[in-house]
């Protein structure tokens, strides 16, 4: 499925995106995951490719503003 704007009830917190084909995403203490081919359910995720994570809490954060 292409890429879309999310639908107007779903509204995605600081540092995530909505995508409709969810994946895996790191944490703050495993940044870099594989993941698996195969879609999950639709879903804002953390901006992996601006290197945002998730932290204890649930919130995306720079992997730099983790603490170890």
């Amino acid at each position: 499925m292409g890429k879309k704007n999310a639908p107007k009830y779903m509204k995605c917190p600081g540092n995530e995106t909505f995508t409709y084909c969810g994946g895996c995403e790191g944490t703050c203490k495993m940044q870099f995951v594989k993941c698996p081919t195969e879609c999950g359910s639709p879903r804002c995720e953390c901006l992996a490719m601006k290197n945002y994570v998730r932290n204890e809490f649930g919130i995306c954060v720079h992997i730099n503003d983790c603490i170890n």
